[in-house]
């Protein structure tokens, strides 16, 4: 079942593919065309109530702890609900901010820019990978060539 639900929103920015439900005797799974990552998996009576709610949420990796609660472990997720979208933690529901849906995109640009990020050259493809939340990184998976890449001691 094509859903055209883009797999950047859904864990993977770099990635073009399109998420589709697979559905496999009692479970399902959505897959993305592209890659074949599998996203999730659930029974196949919640395929369409997932796919519903994967078309109003956009997942993110900002964390809540730079934006309101230092103590809290949880990721902002994004509600869209019409002409509006609320940003709420993933963690422990808070709404950190609504605004308009047309603003989603600058808006999570903005915040992912005010935090800490470092650059890393991926050994195997020569990509450049910006990362944001981290002023360093030890291991990371290359969004071009999707290679896990570790750094050596002493780099």
């Amino acid at each position: 079942m094509e859903t055209a639900i883009p797999h950047a929103d859904w864990g993977a920015p770099h990635c073009r593919g399109t998420l589709k439900g697979i559905a496999r005797g009692d479970q399902a799974q959505m897959v993305c065309g592209e890659c074949e990552h599998i996203v999730c998996t659930v029974a196949a009576d919640d395929l369409q109530a997932i796919i519903t709610r994967m078309r109003n949420t956009r997942v993110t990796t900002i964390p809540h702890q730079d934006f309101g609660d230092p103590d809290c472990c949880g990721c902002l997720d994004c509600t869209i609900r019409g002409d509006e979208t609320d940003i709420i933690c993933n963690e422990c529901g808070t709404l950190i901010r609504t605004i308009p849906t047309g603003k989603l995109d600058p808006v999570l640009d903005e915040m992912e820019l005010s935090l800490d990020m470092c650059t890393e050259m991926c050994p195997h493809c020569g990509k450049v990978n910006v990362i944001s939340g981290f002023s360093e990184v030890m291991v990371y998976t290359c969004r071009e060539c999707r290679k896990a890449v570790t750094r050596s001691a002493g780099y």
